[in-house]
């Protein structure tokens, strides 16, 4: 089973993280997302409703992803996020980089 899921509808692609977004699938998640800007998406919602923990090389994915959609004008939503994780944002001011919805 993947450990992500991945949907895109006109310029808009989601990702599902089905559990922790950790090391083990950032490459996938993040191969995934090049290939979808590649092909023309401007926004990219992560949905992290599963996620309990994530590590610092998904938060580097996050940040990355960041910057290759602000070079399209685009935009990186972070979608039903669980509080913990939402405090970790705050912390590192990633919320003020981009859109960090609470769960």
């Amino acid at each position: 089973m993947s450990p992500y899921s991945e949907k895109i509808e006109g310029t808009t692609c989601t990702i599902t993280v089905e559990g922790d977004f950790t090391q083990g699938n950032t490459s996938g998640i993040r191969l995934a997302i090049a290939e979808a800007i590649k092909n023309g998406v401007t926004t990219v919602k992560i949905d992290m409703s599963e996620t309990n923990h994530i590590d610092s090389p998904s938060i580097g994915i996050l940040v990355a992803t960041h910057n290759s959609l602000k070079a399209v004008d685009g935009k990186l939503v972070i979608d039903r996020v669980k509080p913990h994780i939402v405090e970790l944002f705050s912390f590192l001011q990633l919320d003020k980089r981009f859109a960090v919805n609470p769960a």
